[in-house]
């Protein structure tokens, strides 16, 4: 059983860039894809794999558009794991076929995951440590006892950041959530 802890952060100016960057990238990432995922099977009638979709960005989208580097590859990837996660349901549950994510849609997100120590916690200095953001100041009133898998990141309306898992909102806050 996974085990969340929600806590407040406060990025500073750069980190809200790189953040924003990092939500654009995925939106990005999950149109195109799903695009390329459309075209091959009206073409060719071939259905593409998740797999196929990563390399498609790593080999293609990266080399088109070298902004994309620029933020954490691990949140690249899952969303275009969640894109065909929408995409699987689409067949398989009688789903909608997916939606493009719009760039003014007020519920953007990601998702990294915990690799050779990327993200830490550091309860006396009071900050996170995350990739591509490097420590984030953070309001630590809760000690995490098991050893961190997953760290989502969920944006709301008027620059908010919450995470998903628990789909709570907080006006003008910025919130990080641990996955343990």
């Amino acid at each position: 059983m996974l085990k969340a802890y929600k806590y407040r952060i406060y990025p500073n100016s750069e980190q809200r860039i790189q953040i924003a960057k990092t939500f654009g990238c995925c939106r990005f990432v999950y149109n195109q894809t799903l695009t390329y995922r459309k075209e091959m099977y009206e073409k060719e009638k071939k259905s593409v794999s998740k797999t196929d979709c990563n390399n498609y960005c790593n080999r293609e989208l990266k080399k088109d558009y070298e902004w994309l580097k620029e933020v954490d590859k691990f949140a690249l990837t899952n969303a275009i794991y969640n894109m065909d996660t929408a995409y699987q349901k689409f067949f398989k549950e009688h789903a909608g076929f997916p939606k493009f994510k719009s760039k003014h849609d007020n519920h953007k997100s990601y998702t990294t995951n915990f690799t050779n120590g990327n993200i830490a916690v550091d309860f006396e200095t009071g900050k996170i440590k995350l990739p591509k953001l490097k420590e984030v100041k953070a309001r630590l009133h809760r000690n995490i006892v098991d050893r961190l898998s997953q760290r989502p990141f969920r944006r709301c309306p008027v620059e908010n950041i919450m995470c998903p898992y628990l789909w709570k909102l907080s006006i003008r806050s910025w919130y990080i959530q641990l996955v343990v």
